[in-house]
């Protein structure tokens, strides 16, 4: 796997950890959105139940109604709906709980009201019944001699002032004024005493019990949900508020994330391209002979297999030339390793401009060469040797005289002579110190030794 590949792959991990975290944000918000809808709606089932309700109270004041069952069925109604919340924030989780108990509260006081209202309903039915009582029984003293009309007329236009005036002005004006109950004559008929007195109490229990029910209704008054449903309400705006900023400062943190992951990447791009290419150089470097710029040992170790390899596929031949320079010796003795060097120098830039691009010149020692060439039959062989020997005869003047420099060239073929990388320069090696042998400046075959 290659550097470049090694890095990719993390990148791409990077890539899609952060796009994996951008889809689980906007799935967060659609999932949001649904639970702020439903929350929504359950708030405004919420005020409209707690509107039901408060309908139903205000029309148990009225004398027409008569039936408390839809009062029951809007309580029930708004219970069941307080019962089955919606999945809440933390924000309003305490909230619903507080508004159910005073649901539960209120509901004491609705029933207590019904109570109250059925018995001053009972009692304000009762009233005309006992009215018509003290009535007949004023006839019946007068009738009597007990009481003349005047007192009679007296007594009547009492009860009238008393219940007409008094209680049904309390029951419809809400003027909480007792009427004066006495009556306006000393009663001398006990019988018309009894039923004067037992208006008189029922009309105080009727007092009693108007002045309860208003009571009663000033508490539920009070007790209105609506001030609790409205703090809901603040409290889930101030949700959608929180939940806005956290998503927008979400989003916000990913672009961070993703500018840090760029920024990252580059740098780490920018590294291993750095990397590579000092390693690149550096095996250069390790690969090549400083002095004269072509191969080294190291590479002729690397790349003889390489070309055998081929070879074997394609069922062709590589021969290897082991080239020692003859009187190169002479040369750096006589006029210095520095014009050694600028020889050794001339003699490889020309050996290398006469060989082919896929032919491999190395420099393995002081004035030893190895070339590798693919593809090439013995005869050819022994042309490119001669023409190397040809390249690397010169002849210096030093000093009024010739130092005269030459080559000795050992061959080497596969698969004719070994199939082994290390042979084939060991026998290539043996078939120049063959040549230096025959004379030098010439050509050996190991095939021949």
């Amino acid at each position: 796997m290659s550097v470049y590949t090694r890095f990719l792959i993390p990148t791409f991990i990077v890539f899609f950890i952060i796009l994996l975290s951008y889809n689980y944000i906007e799935v967060q918000a659609v999932d949001y959105k649904t639970q702020q809808n439903q929350i929504h709606r359950y708030i405004s089932k919420l005020e409209k139940a707690d509107a039901k309700l408060d309908r139903q109270i205000l029309r148990m004041d009225s004398w027409y109604f008569s039936n408390y069952d839809n009062v029951n069925l809007v309580y029930k109604e708004y219970f069941n709906i307080l019962d089955k919340p919606p999945l809440l924030p933390e924000a309003l989780k305490d909230t619903v709980p507080k508004i159910k108990r005073s649901l539960k509260a209120k509901h004491v006081l609705i029933e207590k009201l019904k109570s109250s209202n059925a018995i001053l309903r009972n009692s304000v039915n009762y009233l005309p019944e006992l009215v018509n009582v003290v009535d007949l029984d004023i006839d019946v003293a007068l009738g009597k001699g007990e009481i003349n009309l005047k007192q009679a007329s007296q007594l009547r236009h009492s009860v009238q002032n008393i219940v007409f005036h008094g209680v049904t002005r309390q029951l419809i004006s809400r003027v909480n004024v007792k009427p004066d109950l006495t009556p306006p004559i000393q009663i001398p008929s006990p019988l018309l005493e009894k039923s004067w007195y037992d208006m008189q109490k029922h009309i105080e229990v009727l007092i009693k019990y108007k002045q309860r029910d208003e009571d009663l209704t000033v508490q539920l008054e009070n007790a209105q949900l609506s001030g609790q449903l409205e703090t809901l309400n603040i409290l889930f705006a101030g949700h959608l508020l929180s939940l806005e900023e956290n998503q927008k400062l979400q989003k916000w943190w990913l672009i961070g994330y993703f500018l840090v992951a760029v920024v990252l990447i580059i740098v780490l791009f920018l590294a291993v391209r750095y990397y590579r290419n000092q390693h690149s150089v550096h095996r250069l470097e390790s690969l090549t002979d400083p002095l004269t710029g072509l191969g080294n040992r190291r590479k002729l170790t690397e790349q003889i297999p390489v070309y055998l390899a081929k070879a074997r596929q394609n069922d062709d031949t590589v021969g290897v030339l082991f080239i020692d320079l003859d009187g190169f010796k002479s040369v750096n003795d006589n006029m210095g390793h520095k014009r050694g060097d600028q020889l050794l120098q001339e003699i490889s830039a020309n050996m290398q401009a006469s060989l082919r691009q896929n032919d491999l010149i190395t420099r393995i020692g002081g004035d030893e060469f190895v070339v590798v060439i693919p593809c090439a039959s013995a005869s050819n062989l022994r042309r490119i040797a001669q023409n190397l020997i040809s390249i690397c005869t010169i002849k210096v003047d030093y000093m009024n005289k010739e130092l005269n420099v030459s080559a000795s060239v050992g061959v080497s073929c596969f698969p004719d002579d070994t199939r082994r990388p290390n042979e084939l320069l060991e026998f290539a090696d043996k078939a120049m110190y063959q040549a230096k042998l025959n004379g030098k400046s010439c050509i050996a075959f190991y095939i021949d030794i």
